[in-house]
């Protein structure tokens, strides 16, 4: 079981009602992992949603036996490991703890449990996941357009990709 504080400190659980966090509480447990601890291998079957309190999780892949590449550091009040909540996903990327990391494990399989038992629940939560991905997708078109617009030379090659940014 985990405290409600700590679940809190999760954007994607902070403004959730307390009798939500409750029974995800009762599913999630507190976890305590070394610094190069591997949490789940890409390819490998992902069965937790992690969420860090405290440490820095690298998501990374191999480009070749030589090089790797971080694709996103995950930093506290973050959560990884969300497509583990698709039935037979696996990870596009390897978790390495880069420093000793406190995260809250919670188990998909107890999950999808309580999101039947609470179809509230699993729509808030769904709700709340969806809003985090709109906001990652915006900033990284943004992104992309930016970096078009710092190098034209690929836009000669692209055309005019300016209707694939969201309007804000």
């Amino acid at each position: 079981m985990v405290r409600l504080d700590d679940l809190r400190r999760i954007y994607l659980l902070r403004d959730m009602p307390a009798q939500h966090l409750q029974k995800i509480s009762s599913k999630a447990q507190l976890n305590i992992f070394s610094r190069g601890t591997v949490l789940f291998r890409k390819n490998e079957p992902i069965d937790y949603l992690y969420m860090v309190l405290m440490g820095q999780v690298a998501l990374e892949i191999e480009l070749s036996p030589e090089l790797n590449v971080i694709l996103s550091t995950i930093h506290p009040g973050y959560s990884f490991g969300v497509s583990s909540l698709v039935s037979g996903a696996r990870a596009g990327s390897t978790a390495i703890c880069q420093e000793p990391c406190e995260l809250i494990t919670l188990p998909v399989d107890r999950l999808a449990v309580l999101f039947q038992e609470d179809p509230d629940l699993g729509y808030q939560f769904m709700l709340r996941l969806a809003r985090i991905f709109q906001k990652i997708m915006v900033n990284r078109t943004q992104m992309i357009m930016k970096t078009l617009d710092q190098h034209p030379e690929f836009q000669e090659d692209l055309g005019d990709l300016r209707h694939l940014a969201p309007v804000l």
